[in-house]
């Protein structure tokens, strides 16, 4: 005879202590563990398996919750097993463990010195990221271990003037050339000098160096002459242009100007695209742009202008030509031009039109002009959000 089981009376339909007594007794079980924590299974793994693939994966887990486990009651578990990964034979298995834990505060100092002078691609994880490491132990590093132990020091997030020193002193080029081009790097007044004297024909060098934040205005004075000599422009050294110069720039400004507000140039879409696609390769900079203005090619030197701001051409006219010169500091600073490149620019600009306008050849530009310009500007390059309410027109 076949009989039916009677259904489970809902909880709802429960009595109430049966109900509570329910629930302490779920509440009382064990939770299961989340995916990708440690297990007992792994430990014994790290023990036992030979795979490197094994072990990296479980170094990988472990790396991810170490700080957890640092400050929980299996902490001592936790530096047994982090010992265990610190000498473990596989390059790849550190190399894992290293990305995971490389920003931790929590790591003893002999495993931090450890993987830090371990194979490079241990080293590099911590050497770049680690809060552990101090001045004292960075400087042993650099002058100790191969110049790629010193390349990853120098992409700090933080570089102390000390550092910066003993990294400029490697005199290696990669390493001179990533330390000046982070911005987190301090670098003292005598160590831009070196680096200017002793870089001076490496243009990478000298293009970081003008981009720095807060250049001292003697460092950013020597960065212009080095500018002149690149573009052959006087104008960067005497602060004077002819009148002769004046009027062909002015010409060219006003006919592109007026191009602007009667037509649209069917050439400009494509040759914005151009410039984009050569910046983007690298064939074409910044300097190639204050080139263009020297050659009075205002139509290229206006495209260049909006493809390094991103910004579109109407409005890049509008910025360059405002009778509020805050602008077109915007401009240049949405474009990432170096103090000494839109100092040249914005004498070309202003010296061109006093001089068409008053007929006055050769008007020059003071060295307190000069000074209050480059202050101006370092401070609009620092201030973004102020840089993109003038550019917003």
């Amino acid at each position: 005879m076949l009989t039916l089981k009677k259904p489970d009376k809902p909880v709802d339909d429960m009595p109430v202590g049966n109900r509570r007594a329910q629930l302490v007794a779920a509440r009382a079980k064990p939770k299961p563990q989340a995916s990708g924590g440690l297990t007992k299974e792994d430990v014994v793994a790290l023990k036992n398996d030979k795979s490197p693939a094994v072990r990296g994966q479980i170094a990988k887990k472990f790396g991810g919750q170490f700080d957890h486990l640092a400050r929980s009651p299996h902490r001592d578990l936790a530096s047994a097993v982090l010992n265990m990964l610190v000498k473990d034979v596989s390059v790849e298995v550190r190399t894992n463990l290293a990305r995971e834990i490389s920003s931790s505060e929590n790591l003893p100092a002999k495993a931090v010195s450890a993987l830090a002078r371990d194979d490079i691609n241990v080293a590099m994880p911590i050497l770049r990221n680690s809060p552990l490491l101090q001045d004292e132990e960075l400087m042993e590093i650099v002058r100790t271990q191969s110049m790629q132990y010193a390349l990853a020091i120098a992409g700090r997030e933080h570089v102390s003037e000390a550092l910066t020193d003993t990294l400029i002193d490697t005199g290696h080029r990669d390493v001179v050339l990533t330390v000046t081009g982070n911005a987190g790097a301090e670098i003292s007044q005598q160590a831009m000098q070196r680096v200017i004297d002793e870089h001076s024909d490496d243009i990478e060098i000298q293009d970081r160096m003008v981009r720095r934040p807060a250049l001292p205005f003697d460092i950013t004075e020597q960065l212009i002459g080095i500018i002149s000599d690149k573009i052959e422009w006087e104008l960067t050294e005497t602060r004077k242009m002819p009148l002769a110069e004046a009027d062909r720039i002015m010409k060219a400004v006003r006919d592109s100007v007026g191009v602007s507000l009667t037509a649209k140039d069917s050439d400009q879409p494509r040759q914005m695209q151009a410039i984009r696609r050569m910046v983007q390769a690298g064939e074409f900079e910044r300097i190639d742009a204050v080139k263009a203005l020297r050659d009075g090619d205002i139509q290229l030197f206006e495209i260049a202008m909006a493809v390094f701001a991103k910004i579109d051409l109407k409005t890049v006219r509008k910025l360059l030509y405002s009778d509020d010169r805050r602008r077109m500091a915007a401009l240049c600073a949405a474009g990432e031009f170096s103090p000494p490149h839109y100092l040249t620019i914005r004498m070309a600009l202003e010296l061109a039109h006093e001089a068409s306008n008053n007929r006055k050849p050769n008007q020059e530009y003071g060295e307190d002009s000069v000074r209050y310009v480059l202050n101006q500007y370092e401070k609009m390059r620092l201030d973004s959000d102020k840089v993109q309410e003038l550019i917003d027109i």
